[in-house]
């Protein structure tokens, strides 16, 4: 076992404002019985809709015996869905958002809609001031801990009232969803100053567009059609608006690649447009030097190379072997940790001590990043202080000192 100084990092996807928002929610994560929920409802709203985390499936929120409750929106535990009593599906259906979604597209939409009616529209007690000032104060605290001094929210989803109360390095890049601003208004808006767009769905619900498929047999979903895609990105073309796309599986990045460079084709050419690929755990070697020919920045989560593993109930061995191949893009496609490489934990066990023992032990070989590269990666700053981490070799794990 030793010990190394690891500079606090810049963690470049994040969700901060969802971490808050469901701080300020009751959390039913522990609940195994009706009885154990309706025991946590008792001081809800009951003329608005309640937000809820911690779904796990055990209960079914469909049952009669919710039916007495408040009206209550539980989201599930992975943050790829919610379920909800009677009550609370009237209202949100009569606000536009997506109650009962009937593919798996609407079902990946229906969530981003959810947060951003609760976030507006909500009681106003799951929002005071005094709340999220607090939360905020201790969620940053836990940070940096964990050695973060700063962070990118990738799905903004609180009021700029509350945004204000972050430092800078916290609030210098907010990303806002299309799906989001779509959902519970109807209209559709212009894309916002910073756009985040799904293109497929979760390894979790079996809807990240992997094109070997899934052992189950679900083949993943990609949530736009070509022809909406393209549009999508000419807007941000002529508007000079950055945007960045989840696109986990490879059937979806090779659709964001062609309907980027369809819609480049056909904007100006002196028209500026950041794009970047969120997760692409599983982008293959053709797709990554067409990528980077397109001056396309991505995003990687080192600590999805521990999917690997977790998924190889609905992933075959193929699959598994391809995800996060951050060897193939660093030493074979040329991207540069630090500039169009970009770390981040998508704000699941976040922290330097996570992102160094991802980097170190990963299942494969092709995932293994050096200490310099992960520090460069995350942006690692000096100045901002260090993380004190103990690396023991022999169980590879790595935990704070």
């Amino acid at each position: 076992m030793y010990k190394i100084k690891f500079p606090r990092i810049y963690d470049h996807h994040s969700h901060l404002s969802l971490h808050l928002l469901f701080a300020c929610c009751p959390d039913f994560s522990d609940c195994r019985n009706t009885e154990e929920v309706r025991l946590k409802c008792r001081e809800l709203d009951r003329s608005s809709v309640n937000v809820g985390t911690g779904w796990t499936g055990l209960l079914d929120m469909a049952d009669k015996a919710f039916d007495d409750l408040p009206p209550l929106a539980v989201i599930n535990s992975s943050w790829h869905g919610f379920a909800c009593n009677e009550k609370a599906a009237a209202l949100l259906g009569a606000n536009g958002v997506i109650v009962e979604p009937k593919t798996a597209r609407e079902k990946e939409m229906a969530l981003p809609g959810l947060l951003r009616f609760f976030s507006r529209r909500c009681s106003p007690q799951s929002l005071r001031h005094d709340i999220l000032k607090s939360e905020t104060a201790k969620l940053l605290a836990s940070w940096h801990k964990k050695g973060i001094y700063g962070a990118e929210d990738l799905m903004c989803v609180l009021p700029e009232e509350a945004v204000a109360l972050w430092p800078a390095a916290f609030r210098r890049s907010l990303f806002f969803s299309a799906e989001a601003a779509n959902g519970g208004e109807g209209d559709r808006k212009l894309p916002p100053p910073k756009l985040k767009l799904f293109a497929d769905g979760a390894l979790s619900a079996r809807t990240a567009a992997v094109s070997e498929g899934y052992l189950q047999g679900e083949k993943g979903i990609l949530i736009y059609g070509d022809r909406e895609l393209t549009q999508i990105f000419s807007v941000c073309m002529k508007n000079r608006r950055p945007a960045a796309v989840h696109a986990i599986g490879d059937a979806a990045i090779e659709q964001v690649l062609s309907c980027y460079e369809r819609a480049a084709c056909s904007a100006s050419a002196e028209t500026p447009f950041p794009l970047r690929l969120e997760h692409c755990q599983f982008i293959d070697e053709e797709q990554a030097f067409k990528a980077k020919k397109l001056h396309i920045t991505l995003c990687m989560q080192p600590n999805f190379s521990a999917d690997s593993l977790t998924y190889a109930d609905r992933l075959g061995e193929a699959a598994l072997k391809r995800n996060n191949p951050l060897r193939m893009l660093i030493d074979k496609a040329g991207f540069v940790p630090g500039e169009d490489l970009l770390f981040g934990s998508d704000g699941l066990d976040c922290g330097s001590a996570t992102a160094l023992q991802s980097a170190l032990f990963p299942p494969f070989a092709g995932q293994r990043l050096s200490v310099e590269e992960l520090k460069a990666g995350y942006r690692a700053d000096p100045q901002y202080g260090f993380a004190e981490l103990l690396v023991d070799p022999d169980k590879k794990s790595v935990i704070y000192a």
